[in-house]
């Protein structure tokens, strides 16, 4: 998840993306157990992982399709693709 957060800036793992299908329902089980645990305190997420997660800025709620938050991450994890490839290529006309 930090090399995902590190390559894409967000932790906000695609469910469509075979690439990430893991990622993605693993994200879902922290985010689906937090809940658990923010509802009655009981859930197979201990308080040590939640602070991990935390320390790299996990998103506990997962971002809507064309909510204004969704479109700014989006937006963000598509300007750090294009750095990527300015520094790997030196141009920004991919």
């Amino acid at each position: 998840l930090s090399a995902y957060k590190e390559m894409h800036g967000n932790t906000n793992v695609p469910a469509k993306s075979p690439a990430f299908k893991q990622l993605n329902n693993w994200v879902n089980n922290q985010r689906s157990e937090y809940r658990k645990f923010k509802k009655n305190g009981k859930a197979y997420i201990a308080k040590e992982r939640i602070q991990m997660l935390e320390s790299i800025g996990f998103e506990w709620e997962a971002l809507n399709i064309g909510s204004p938050q969704r479109n700014e991450s989006v937006w963000n994890e598509r300007f750090n693709e294009l750095k990527a490839y300015k520094e790997k290529y030196g141009r920004t006309n991919v």
